[in-house]
């Protein structure tokens, strides 16, 4: 009994009765879709677990960010703004940007990816600034 199938390159279309001959000189088709698709669920991982590492700038960690999000649309991914926002303060600790959270968020009808971005990065400045004094009244 033969089986009869078409395989499909990138360059070309070949008929082949047998599958496992095939694969050997053309490829399986399916090993291109698969590989995308695991792709795609280690970034969706590593999007839902986005967290700021110890030691890194928030000018790094938003570069990450942003690098990410780029992968994700690259693998024609669309993610909403607010889903963006969220994500993005979600990977913030809360022992140092709790009351940053909250107060961005207080009263808000929606937030824009782009105003959080710049209102983290300006908070940011403002903590480092504060910083020395801080240490200064301690001793």
């Amino acid at each position: 009994m033969w089986r009869h199938k078409i395989l499909f390159n990138t360059r070309y279309k070949v008929q082949c009765d047998d599958l496992d001959f095939c694969k050997e000189y053309v490829g399986d088709p399916r090993s291109k879709y698969l590989t995308k698709r695991i792709d795609l669920l280690h970034l969706k991982i590593r999007f839902y677990r986005f967290q700021l590492k110890k030691g890194i700038s928030i000018g790094e960690h938003m570069n990450d960010y942003t690098k990410l999000l780029a992968d994700l649309a690259n693998m024609d991914v669309v993610i909403e703004e607010e889903d963006k926002v969220l994500i993005l303060l979600s990977s913030l600790p809360d022992e140092d940007y709790e009351t940053f959270v909250l107060t961005l968020i207080n009263d808000k009808q929606s937030l824009g990816y782009h105003e959080v971005s710049s209102a983290l990065v300006n908070y940011e400045l403002r903590r480092i600034k504060c910083l020395p004094r801080v240490h200064q009244q301690k001793h």
